[in-house]
């Protein structure tokens, strides 16, 4: 309910599976690294299969309702607590033995744009 919001469609439902689901089949059928088998591989496609779900999300009604209707102050903490939340690149790049140092880079360069573009809503920018 906090991701999708109150309400979703059916289709926005099957959309976010069905994308999640083709999304890491493939990575796990086409990354070398994620056909090892393991602990560590199976944890990295869940968070994976979370980041895509996540992504695919975005664009629902339900996700778009719960961080743009209601009053400003609660949509806006909504908002960047939902940036704030975005370490699931430093988790696959611990599982996956990939330079964290480098992954710690994306995701706050990640973060702190979704900040500086929620700051930015309805200015004349």
């Amino acid at each position: 309910q906090e991701f999708l919001g109150e309400r979703q469609s059916v289709s926005d439902l099957a959309m976010v599976v069905g994308f999640t689901t083709l999304g890491t089949w493939y990575l796990r059928s086409d990354v070398p690294s994620l056909q090892a088998g393991g602990w560590k591989c199976n944890a990295a496609l869940m968070v994976i299969g979370d980041i895509l779900a996540g992504a695919i999300g975005n664009f629902t009604k339900g996700t778009n309702d719960r961080y743009f209707i209601g009053p400003e102050a609660e949509k806006y903490s909504a908002r960047v607590h939902f940036y704030l939340v975005h370490f699931h690149l430093l988790i696959v790049a611990a599982l996956m033995n990939i330079s964290l140092k480098a992954t710690a880079f994306v995701s706050a360069y990640t973060i702190g744009s979704s900040l500086l573009v929620n700051d930015l809503r309805g200015s004349s920018l």
